[in-house]
């Protein structure tokens, strides 16, 4: 387990949850009238691990890591197809993109992010989606991203059918022929006439929707599991970090993806301690063995607002802590 120790670095839970929020679920209302959307131009396992993974054995810079201390109990899982808990969110949004996004705290807003633009047509019976991809993008290991990925994806979340499945099958209404490559490019998706395609598009930028190297994890799909296994600690995505390691109830550790198509991650590692207690968190607060601490209570965080705060403050990338 990887353990720091620097002068005193303080964010407050306040600076915290307005970082993670921008990570959150969709919105619960979305637009009424769905419409052609033209981009801005700017079942599976759930068991932990029966064996830890190995600590990495590359060094960690301490000043270019952002240690959060959190009880992350909740995390069974690391599979965007899997996950719905706090934690493992938290993680995920880090680690795989959507095609498109929030960004900041505007959660109105649909923004670009694997796709450059998408529009809306009213095919009559069905809605017709289709997003044009950004052309060379690639996932973490240097695989190319294309349209056979994202069907690849939704169509993995449909068979695998875990608990945040129901975002594509019960509100979408998805099937696994709803999702078609017209193109290396280009994704066509046809949702029923019941299906708002304004609140898919919001479902979209939720972690069910991140897209996997279907070529990476296909080598890893194992008696037709559809490499739930595999992704249940490790990652295939193109996001800002990759996961290092996690071995349940001690840490996650993430690093820099050096193929993220965005602008760099201004940290190279995020590590991810569980830490149960808040007075605990608040004590590596404290002592500097800690930037973030997600579980305080109100008193403690009054604590902490008599902290120093150091001058140098991570800048939170991509929807990211880092």
């Amino acid at each position: 387990m990887y353990q720091s120790k620097r002068s005193p670095l303080m964010i407050l839970m306040s600076v915290a949850l307005v970082i993670l929020t921008a990570c959150g679920t969709a919105p619960t209302a979305a637009p009424a009238a769905p419409q052609a959307t033209e981009a801005p131009t700017e079942a599976p396992a759930t068991a932990a691990p029966t064996e830890a993974p190995a600590a990495t054995e590359a060094p960690i810079s301490v000043e270019n890591t952002l240690v959060i201390d959190a009880n992350i109990d909740d995390m069974i899982t690391l599979d965007p197809a899997v996950v719905y808990e706090y934690s493992g969110i938290q993680v995920i949004h880090n680690v795989y993109q959507t095609l498109v996004t929030f960004v900041g705290s505007d959660l109105q807003t649909i923004k670009p992010n694997l796709a450059d633009s998408w529009e809306t047509k009213d095919a009559g019976d069905h809605w017709e989606l289709t997003f044009k991809l950004h052309p060379g993008n690639k996932f973490a290991s240097g695989n190319p991203i294309t349209a056979d990925d994202v069907v690849y994806s939704f169509n993995r979340v449909v068979t695998i059918n875990g608990s945040p499945a129901f975002l594509f099958t019960d509100v979408a209404g998805l099937t696994a022929d709803s999702v078609k490559a017209a193109d290396p490019e280009t994704v066509v998706i046809n949702l029923p006439k019941t299906a708002s395609p304004a609140a898919f598009l919001a479902v979209l930028t939720n972690t069910v929707a991140g897209v996997v190297d279907s070529k990476e994890v296909k080598t890893h799909e194992t008696s037709g599991d559809n490499g739930t296994a595999w992704l249940l600690d490790h990652s295939a995505g193109s996001g800002a970090y990759v996961v290092d390691h996690w071995t349940k109830d001690v840490e996650v550790l993430l690093k820099a993806n050096p193929n993220f198509n965005g602008t760099k991650p201004a940290l190279s590692s995020i590590l991810v301690s569980h830490v149960p207690e808040s007075a605990n968190q608040l004590t590596a607060l404290q002592k500097g063995d800690a930037d973030i601490a997600l579980n305080l209570t109100a008193e403690q965080l009054a604590t902490s607002a008599e902290m120093q705060p150091a001058s140098k403050v991570p800048t939170c990338v991509c929807s990211t802590w880092g």
